[in-house]
């Protein structure tokens, strides 16, 4: 028969125990955190916070903090690149699906995503870390990738001039995306990056046939 003792035993070692999770949830969650505030400016008790779990069931999972980082920068690419195949590079479409691409993001950023976690990644870490170099570059290259397929379709169903440099107006486009990026996350009003958004827009609209 159990007694109130062994009941006692029982509720205390539970309470001990450290919380089950979801190691992709509790990704997401610091995702949101170390955008808005860099990697050297989270603390273990922001994380603990933001993720609902202790930090010790965290480095259980993760390791440390660079662990729980390098978890939520995979999922963040894993969805950066999924939008660029689906809305870039994979689309039907030519300028009008590059148009569509800059309207989503210019409503991102409107709304306060503080730029592109990737592109805040690079900068905080610059050149001292030679991992997040590498994801770095992934990034550029495959939003590049994304540009270039949507500025070959175009020039498929003769909206820009086949007379185009297809890897120049593509190298024009990232460069451009990394300046908006920036400003976003410089914390621009809306007013200024909605006018930035607009000329981006017409940079696309250039590069088509005058009355296309």
């Amino acid at each position: 028969m159990t007694t109130q003792q062994d009941a006692d035993k029982f509720v205390a070692r539970a309470a001990g125990r450290p919380r089950e999770f979801e190691p992709s949830d509790a990704a997401q969650s610091a995702l949101d955190i170390f955008w808005a505030n860099g990697f050297h400016d989270v603390s273990v008790p922001m994380l603990e916070e933001a993720t609902g779990v202790v930090r010790t069931s965290l480095y259980n999972t993760f390791g440390n903090k660079r662990g729980l980082f390098d978890a939520a920068l995979s999922t963040y690419s894993d969805q950066l690149f999924s939008m660029i195949d689906s809305m870039l590079l994979d689309a039907v479409e030519g300028l009008d699906d590059i148009h569509e691409f800059l309207d989503t993001l210019e409503g991102f950023h409107v709304a306060g995503a503080p730029g592109c976690f990737m592109i805040n990644t690079m900068i905080e870490f610059a050149d001292r870390d030679r991992e997040i170099s590498i994801q770095g570059a992934a990034y550029m290259d495959r939003l590049r990738v994304g540009f270039h397929a949507a500025l070959a379709r175009a020039e498929s169903i003769g909206e820009v001039s086949d007379a185009l440099v297809l890897d120049s107006a593509a190298d024009r486009l990232l460069l451009q995306m990394i300046g908006l990026n920036m400003s976003a996350r410089m914390g621009l009003d809306n007013t200024r990056l909605v006018a930035l958004y607009r000329s981006a827009h017409d940079t696309v609209t250039s590069l088509g046939i005058a009355g296309q």
